[in-house]
């Protein structure tokens, strides 16, 4: 749940550092809204959202109202894009025809993890 949390301890100090508001749940679902990001925080993987066309070639386009709930759930956060690689798209379908592809994996931090961690850099793996 936690990811690069070893123990209680360290667990405990990451719950006290995010204040979340879960307003409805059933299994295998949570609505929430975070309401404080408190520290340093670097929030990094495969989010299946868009920001804007931008990031996507192929297929149909992705609803405008999706990618915008996208974009407010990181200002909400006040989280930030970090990637070096902004324009790579890290996702494809892999179909011979109809090929898509999009942007989904990214990195999202905090101004104070950019400050903190001057001068880093992600990239992708294959």
């Amino acid at each position: 749940m936690i990811a690069g949390a070893t123990d209680a301890m360290e667990k405990m100090e990451v719950r006290n550092n995010i204040n979340v508001e879960v307003l409805s749940s059933f299994p295998g679902h949570i609505l929430a809204i975070v309401v404080e990001i408190r520290g340093v925080w670097l929030c990094v993987g495969g989010f299946n959202e868009i920001i804007g066309l931008a990031e996507k070639v192929g297929g149909r386009d992705r609803s405008a109202r999706a990618m915008e709930e996208f974009k407010e759930v990181i200002d909400d956060c006040k989280l930030m894009d970090f990637n070096s690689l902004k324009h790579e798209l890290t996702w494809c379908n892999k179909h011979e025809h109809n090929n898509v592809m999009e942007r989904l994996d990214r990195g999202l931090c905090t101004v104070e993890w950019v400050s903190q961690f001057d001068g880093a850099d992600l990239s992708l793996s294959d």
